[in-house]
């Protein structure tokens, strides 16, 4: 598994979580004070999220099944690494996502969310579309890691050594749609950063821990995003 993985896929492991992760309990703006977009969607304040919108309207006690989309790599910004890293023959080689690092990233992303939603109560992965499904897709849209990739290419032959804060950041649009449908229930955008307190070795063993520790965070959140949602619909009923 090489450093693209942890640059990729633990930001598009943030926006899985938006909607849980603050001090303060998510609350949808209704009423006069609400901010909708699409028509449908108001927003949600005390998120941890750059911007989450939710369709209150929704009963979504309706939904047990969740279908995950590929993970959608089609339209990425790479913004290239600067002077915040250090390296011994620096090499000028862009950086890059290959079909092979696609198709990591895919399959990481893909058993790390089908895992956590497979643990959250009341909801049960499937494959199949139709009535009381929900999908979830992620998109990533912006990339930018701190150092060259970790490939003799990019770095050089021998035993180069680079140092850097943290292996980059990524911004990611994450959706949750109705199945049958097609109709958007919750939108949110996101950017994220890995661990960057402290300078460090940036290599392939490195980046790789902070991806176990990103994914198992990200895959938590999920859980409680998806229990977040059906809570809406509870309340309102109890109400």
């Amino acid at each position: 598994m090489r450093k693209t993985l942890f640059i990729a896929v633990a930001g598009a492991g943030a926006l899985v979580g938006m909607l849980v992760g603050c001090s303060s309990e998510p609350t949808v703006r209704t009423g006069q004070e609400a901010e909708t977009v699409m028509g449908s969607l108001n927003r949600v304040d005390n998120v941890r999220a750059d911007m989450a919108y939710i369709d209150p309207s929704i009963d979504y006690r309706n939904y047990h099944l969740v279908r995950v989309l590929p993970l959608n790599l089609d339209h990425v910004e790479i913004i290239q690494p600067n002077s915040s890293y250090s390296i011994k023959n620096r090499s000028s080689r862009d950086w890059t996502l290959t079909d092979a690092d696609r198709a990591n990233l895919a399959n990481a992303f893909q058993e790390t969310f089908v895992s956590a939603i497979d643990r959250t109560e009341g909801f049960s992965m499937t494959e199949q579309t139709g009535e009381g499904v929900l999908a979830i897709e992620a998109m990533v849209t912006r990339i930018a890691p701190t150092a060259p990739k970790d490939d003799s290419a990019s770095r050089g032959a021998g035993r180069n050594v680079v140092y850097s804060q943290g292996a980059g950041s990524m911004s990611v649009t994450f959706t949750v749609t109705d199945d049958h449908s097609g109709e958007v229930l919750a939108l949110m955008k996101d950017t994220r950063s890995g661990q960057h307190t402290f300078w460090g070795p940036n290599n392939r063993v490195s980046n790789l821990a902070e991806v176990r520790r990103m994914l198992n965070q990200w895959s938590m959140q999920i859980s409680r995003g998806l229990s977040y949602m059906r809570s809406l619909s509870e309340e309102k009923q109890a109400n």
